[in-house]
Parts: C-alpha cells; sequence; structure tokens
C-alpha cells in the first residue's frame, strides 16, 4: 500500500498539513534550515531562475535527471546522491 501511494506521489505520514504550524508528528523527523539570500527584484529574480531550472537541487548536492529543463507541471524527476551506480534516488 504505501509503495503504491510513494509511486502516485502522495504524503505517507499522519497528519497532513499539520507540520504547517506545528511539529511533525512523532518518528517522522524535519529539518528546517533558513539562508539569507539577499533582498530586491535581481534577488528575487536570480533565485526563482534557480528554482525554477533545478539549480536549487543541483547545487544542494542532488544529481538530477528530469524530462524538462525547467519546472513545469506533470515532468517526470529523478534525483539522488551518490556516484555512478552507488545512488540513492528520491
Amino acid at each position: 500500500m504505501t509503495e503504491k501511494r510513494l509511486a502516485r506521489g502522495e504524503l505517507n505520514y499522519p497528519g497532513i498539513g499539520s507540520t504547517e504550524d506545528g511539529p511533525p508528528p512523532k518518528g517522522f523527523p524535519c529539518l528546517v534550515t533558513q539562508a539569507y539570500l539577499g533582498e530586491g527584484l535581481a534577488t528575487y529574480r536570480r533565485v526563482a531562475q534557480g528554482i525554477l531550472t533545478w539549480e536549487l537541487q543541483r547545487r544542494s548536492g542532488l544529481k538530477v535527471r528530469t524530462e524538462s529543463d525547467v519546472v513545469v507541471p506533470g515532468a517526470r524527476v529523478v534525483s539522488g546522491f551518490g556516484v555512478g551506480p552507488f545512488r540513492i534516488t528520491l
């Protein structure tokens, strides 16, 4: 059941949406970090462009394979950490 839900892209933890204003469910750790990127329209555009072209994922160390060079609804994306065949896909 869980594998089918994951394959459909569904979330797999109880209380979906509860982490928006509270802690994660017991047994589901949550990592939140913040970084100051700057301010102003130029910074906003640079960051938005980086997100929409998969640069955010690549610069975080992920290998990204996708059907589209830019983020579009419905595009399949496979990303993962590792080297060569020793890769964990997400």
